[in-house]
This record gives structure tokens, sequence and C-alpha cells, in this order.
């Protein structure tokens, strides 16, 4: 592990796009070590021994306001149980994490007016130079390294599946219209199987979490490119935002 400090950037935005009345996504940024949110913008300094720090993405779904309060309870059950569960390692610690926010999405579920709701939730858990990414549903996590970015999740859905068998070619995925048929989501199911990968970090390093609002309109290399162009996490986003709505932005974009 690095001894020296650590300069940190991060930046998220999201949007209701240009379609739906209510943005179901939801969003956050915040400093495990302290506890308190870091809001949308942030950037300075940490040591490797107080670098810990928590970034999510949840798109939630359900009638009228359900898809909102699924991917908010999802967030937000992650965050507090991540708060009470520094003693665990890392890896085990979000995976509870997780667990424990589908828990709270399902049981609330249960009630008439919440029944059907659910979310997608993608978490990255930063802890020094090593990443802990966790993930449930289609919401995408990205590590751009050296100019060159990778999808570092696997969309949990039919399409995916297809293609991993060679039924059917990416191409013809994103014109599939099973293309938003999940394998699960939070709130699903009272269990669920979640999907954590670990990376280590170097300088230099972007990372970038988002809702399919965003990967469904824009590819990863214009991804690259954008981040490559700006050099600063929120011009970056804000451009690739701007690049889902002039491509239709039928959904909420969330980077």
């Amino acid at each position: 592990m690095r001894s020296g400090p650590i300069a940190i950037e991060i930046a998220a935005c999201t949007d209701i796009g240009l379609i739906r009345k209510n943005n179901e996504d939801y969003f956050l940024v915040v400093d495990l070590a302290t506890g308190k949110s870091l809001g949308d913008i942030y950037k300075g300094e940490k040591t490797p021994s107080t670098l810990s720090i928590l970034l999510a993405v949840s798109d939630g779904m359900g009638g009228q306001l359900a898809g909102e309060v699924a991917s908010q309870l999802a967030v937000n059950t992650l965050w507090d149980n991540l708060l009470k569960s520094s003693n665990i390692a890392p890896y085990d610690r979000l995976v509870k994490a997780v667990e424990d926010a589908n828990y709270q999405v399902f049981r609330e579920g249960q009630r008439p007016e919440y029944r059907g709701m659910g979310a997608t939730l993608t978490a990255a858990l930063v802890e020094g130079d090593q990443v802990y990414i966790a993930e449930v549903g289609d919401s995408r996590a990205y590590l751009m390294r050296d100019g060159r970015i990778k999808q570092v999740t696997t969309d949990q859905s039919l399409v995916e599946v297809l293609i991993s068998r060679g039924v059917m070619s990416p191409a013809d995925a994103e014109k599939s219209t099973n293309r938003g048929i999940l394998l699960q989501a939070i709130g699903g199911k009272e269990e669920i199987q979640v999907a954590i990968t670990s990376l280590p970090l170097q300088s230099n390093d972007y990372l970038l979490l988002c809702s399919d609002g965003l990967s469904n309109k824009v590819k990863a290399l214009e991804m690259a490119q954008f981040i490559t162009k700006r050099g600063a996490t929120q011009p970056a986003c804000q451009d690739m935002i701007v690049a889902a709505r002039h491509r239709g932005g039928e959904d909420n974009i969330t980077a």
C-alpha cells in the first residue's frame, strides 16, 4: 500500500432526462471515515489509512413514486450498514451491506403502495489503494487507466446471458426489446446473489459508475474520450449526460 497522500477528485451528476416525469435514479458519495456525505463534488487528499469512500448508483423501478423509494432506500441502507460494520473485512462488509439493502427494499415492497418496486444497485467501496465493487442489476462500473476504459461489472440481464452463450451479438443486444429484462434486482426477492470484485487502484485511475440511462446512449469509448478531453470529473459527467439527452434521453441519467 502507498504511504503518501492520495489525491482524490469525485463528481456526480443526475438528470431526469426528456421523457420521465420523475427521477428514479439515486446516487451517494460518502466518506466512511467521517460518516459524512461528500455531496456531488469533492476534491482533496487522504492518507491510505483514512481513505474509505463509498460510491453508489441505484436505478429505481416501480409504479408512481415506488421507484424513487426503492433506489433511495437501497442506497441509504447500504450507507447505514457500512457505517456500522467497519470491523469487518471490506469484501464481506460490502456483500453484507448490499444483502441488507435488498432485504429492506423487499420488505417495504410488501406494502400495497410499493408492491413490485425494486432497484439496481452498483456500489464501489474504496479502501486505501483497493476498490471493492458490488453489483445487482445492470447499473455499470467502468475503470479507465492509461487512456483505456474497461467495464468491470457484468450486466445481470437476459441479453447479457444470450451474448455470453453466443446466441446474440452485442450489436443485436442494443436493439433487442428484451434489453431491459433483469435476472435480479434489489427488492425482487428476499435473497440475492451479490456479484462482487476487487481491483487495485493506481495513480490517475478513473472510476465511473452509471445507470443504464447513460450506458445505453454513450459507449465506453466515448466515455473515455469525454474524460480525456475534460481532464476533470465534473465537466466530463456533465458532457456525458448532455450526450445522452441529445440521443433521446428516454431514461433518467446518472454518472
